[in-house]
């Protein structure tokens, strides 16, 4: 994406964060800070978790489908990577 829209700019880094479906909270905050109900089902164990594994490295994802994901995407030219990133 970077290339097609900034021909002959080298990328020099870039963020990915997860957000909200609105884009206004991080993931990892939304997580921490939403109300955790317990119902009784909870303890049923005829109803799975997802045995997909949660993205470790920020900069790779797993996409699953039809699952809505929002991201934000910071670049960084080369020659602006330090005000950026800092």
């Amino acid at each position: 994406m970077w290339n097609a829209i900034n021909p002959g700019v080298k990328l020099s880094d870039y963020v990915l964060m997860e957000t909200n479906l609105s884009g206004t909270w991080e993931w990892t905050t939304m997580q921490n800070q939403r109300l955790h109900w317990s119902t009784r089902d909870d303890a049923n164990p005829s109803f799975e978790k997802s045995k997909l594994k949660k993205d470790t490295d920020p900069k790779m994802l797993t996409l699953e489908p039809q699952r809505i994901r929002t991201f934000l995407i910071l670049y960084a030219a080369e020659e602006d990577a330090n005000a950026i990133l800092q």
